[in-house]
């Protein structure tokens, strides 16, 4: 039974995960628009934003396919493993949508799509062309999550310093940074334990089992905290993320 909702946990957070990668791309594409003063109409932001959606789609299915942790829903491993060939075909399209979106938008505004805006969109379609071709799902992971922080960074690393320049002068940056340390070094010591102290091999099977179940919890959480409070079309984080700008 534990395994199983182990395993069933696992599947449930890839889904989200997806959807995280893809609405992070989306918010980023949405705020780089909004700073270049580009307002998408209804059918320009469906056709950009409905290829991100279909890879929420794909993302589920190519980790199915080839995660090793699939080990329980075997009959659901080998249906994604029998669409992962049409991926390219049903991807492409939502493609070609989302760059005539892009060109679309550019005609009708008279005013040239900003680089920061492209280049979140191309780089998941990047992402999963990785993940279709390389076999190692484990190792194309580790990539596109690296490049999925570094993105988010964009938008935390800048709140942050605009926050904290309000609150600690002008190393609002600097506190960002050394918070950011704190927390790398303690993960460090959480995952590291059993090898620091030394514990007992029984001990540390349950105290990795723990850990996991603790690992998903917390990134369940962060995906769903995540999409509720990263929205610009909220007043407050429009506010922070631009207060830099109306310094100047």
């Amino acid at each position: 039974m534990g395994a199983r909702l182990l395993e069933a946990m696992n599947i449930g957070v890839m889904v989200y995960l997806g959807w995280h990668y893809n609405m992070q791309a989306w918010g980023i594409i949405c705020t780089y628009l909004f700073l270049g003063n580009l307002r998408l109409s209804t059918r320009e932001k469906w056709m950009i934003k409905s290829g991100l959606v279909v890879l929420v789609g794909m993302h589920a299915l190519l980790w199915i396919a080839a995660s090793p942790m699939m080990l329980t829903y075997k009959a659901i491993e080998v249906a994604c493993v029998s669409i992962t060939p049409f991926v390219p075909f049903i991807v492409f399209p939502f493609f070609i949508a989302g760059g005539l979106g892009f060109y679309r938008l550019s005609i009708r505004t008279g005013i040239r799509i900003p680089l920061n805006a492209l280049v979140p969109w191309l780089a998941v379609y990047v992402w999963y062309y990785g993940v279709l071709n390389y076999h190692d799902i484990v190792g194309i992971s580790i990539v596109v999550q690296l490049a999925h922080a570094l993105q988010y960074l964009v938008v935390t690393t800048r709140v942050e310093a605009n926050v904290g320049e309000k609150k600690h002068g002008r190393n609002g940056l600097v506190f960002t940074v050394a918070v950011y340390i704190v927390l790398l070094s303690l993960g460090y010591v959480v995952f590291e334990l059993p090898g620091i102290i030394g514990m007992q091999t029984e001990l540390t099977t349950v105290y990795t089992s723990g850990l996991t179940m603790l690992v998903i919890s917390i990134n369940l959480h962060h995906f769903f905290v995540d999409g509720a409070i990263w929205k610009i079309s909220n007043p407050d984080v429009r506010k922070d993320l631009f207060s830099h700008l109306e310094a100047r």
